[in-house]
C-alpha cells in the first residue's frame, strides 16, 4: 500500500465518521426536541396541537435528513471498498446496502427509531384532545 492509498483510505474513513456523527447527532436532537416539546405542552392550559403538529414536521425532516447521510456514508463506504479491492485488501464492510434515499428511510435502523417517536407524539397529541 502506498502512501497515497493510505491517505486516500484515512480521508475515506473521517468523511464516513463525520456522516455518522452526523446521524447520531440528528437522532440525539430529535430525541431532545421530542422530549421538550411533549414537556412544553403538558404545561400549557391551553391546546398545544401546534407545538406537536410542528414537532411531527420536525421529526420527518429529521427522518429524511438522517436517511441522506445514511446513504452518502454507503456511498463512501462502497468507494472505500472499491479502494481496498484496487490494492489487493478484502474490504471491511459488506457492500450490499442499498445507496436508495426510500429503502434507507424505511431500513430497520431508522425506521423503528423516528416510527416510534412519531407514534409517541401522535399519541400525546391524542391525548391532550380526549
Amino acid at each position: 500500500m502506498t502512501d497515497l492509498d493510505s491517505f486516500q483510505l484515512k480521508n475515506l474513513q473521517s468523511i464516513i465518521n463525520r456522516l455518522e456523527g452526523n446521524c447520531f447527532a440528528l437522532k440525539s436532537l430529535a430525541i431532545t426536541i421530542t422530549a421538550a416539546a411533549i414537556a412544553f405542552v403538558s404545561t400549557l392550559e391551553s391546546n398545544g396541537n401546534l407545538v406537536l403538529l410542528s414537532v411531527v414536521f420536525l421529526l420527518l425532516v429529521f427522518w429524511h435528513l438522517d436517511a441522506r447521510y445514511l446513504v452518502q456514508g454507503r456511498k463512501f463506504r462502497k468507494e472505500q471498498n472499491t479502494q481496498l479491492e484496487k490494492i489487493g485488501t478484502d474490504s471491511w464492510t459488506s457492500s450490499d446496502a442499498s445507496l436508495s434515499l426510500g429503502s434507507t428511510m424505511f431500513s430497520w435502523s431508522v425506521l423503528w427509531f423516528y416510527s416510534s417517536l412519531l407514534i409517541l407524539v401522535i399519541a400525546v397529541l391524542f391525548a391532550i384532545r380526549a
